[in-house]
This record gives C-alpha cells, structure tokens and sequence, in this order.
C-alpha cells in the first residue's frame, strides 16, 4: 500500500507489535529528536483522528525524511542509540493526543 493513500487498515498496531518509540543521538553529534516529535506531534494534529499509531510513524517518518532531502545533504541522518518501548496495552489511541482532547484533560486537572 502507498504511504498516504488513506487505506492503511494492514498497518494496524496490535498487541503483539513492538516498534521504536524514539531514539536520543549519541553524545557529539546533532540531536534529531526534537525534530521528531515536533513532527509527531503536527502529524498527529493533522491525522491523529482517522490513523492508527503505525501510520502516524510512518508519516512522521515520511516528513522527517523529505524534509532531510530539502535541506540539500546539510543534514544526514546520523548513527543513533536506539531507546525502544512497546504500545501493548496502550491506555491512550492516537485520537487522545488530538488538541482539543488535550485541552479537555487538563480542564479535569
């Protein structure tokens, strides 16, 4: 299936999938993860209703990727230290970090 083509219904995240959740780069070179989640989190506004969590990923993934081919080699991806985690029996979906949701928890706080 094309990345964005609005049918990713295979790519479901299940019980039994691990994937990586973010990653910090090694000590001296340049820090991606601030890159990451600000487009986690813009992918997440933008389709954090209708995706599954592996299509938010993979659109971040996306983004990330075409925004590094812009910058004309001024940024490579580098080597990184990995930090996994898993989503099994994850108390939150997708739609839960979706602003208006947000704002409606910290109103119970």
């Amino acid at each position: 299936e094309e990345l964005g083509s609005g049918d990713l219904s295979g790519w479901d995240l299940s019980e039994e999938h691990d994937f990586l959740w973010g990653w910090a780069t090694t000590p001296g070179t340049v820090a991606f993860r601030g890159a990451l989640f600000s487009t986690f989190r813009q992918v997440v506004e933008d389709h954090g209703r209708e995706e599954s969590w592996i299509s938010l990923l993979h659109l971040t993934n996306d983004r990330l990727s075409a925004c590094t081919a812009r910058r004309g080699g001024v940024m490579q991806p580098l080597p990184s230290m990995e930090i996994r985690s898993t989503c099994r029996g994850a108390a939150f979906a997708p739609a839960d970090l979706v602003k208006p949701h947000v704002e409606q928890l910290a109103a119970r706080v």
